[in-house]
């Protein structure tokens, strides 16, 4: 049976729940992508603040997420499924 997780995203946070649990992760709406490639985020979340003035040349921290709304569609779709990514075991589909 997968488990059944809600996504609550905000300006500054992002928290995801997962059935029969409380939150599972909490942490920074921010993304790191390198040269445009959304496909492979150098940094999401926690990983991703902390890179806040210390970026070579070509990378990009984006908040996708501005005043609730979705300003950056492609980028938030990383950030989510990284999130997701982080959360799931090895062996589950979610």
């Amino acid at each position: 049976m997968r488990p059944k997780i809600a996504i609550e995203t905000g300006t500054s946070y992002t928290k995801i729940y997962k059935s029969r649990a409380d939150v599972v992760l909490y942490e920074p709406s921010v993304i790191a992508i390198k040269n445009g490639n959304y496909k492979k985020p150098i940094a999401i979340g926690d990983d991703a603040y902390n890179l806040i003035g210390k970026t070579q040349d070509g990378v990009k921290i984006i908040f996708p997420v501005n005043h609730t709304e979705i300003v950056d569609t492609k980028a938030y779709s990383a950030m989510v499924s990284g999130f997701i990514n982080k959360i799931r075991k090895p062996h589950e589909r979610i």
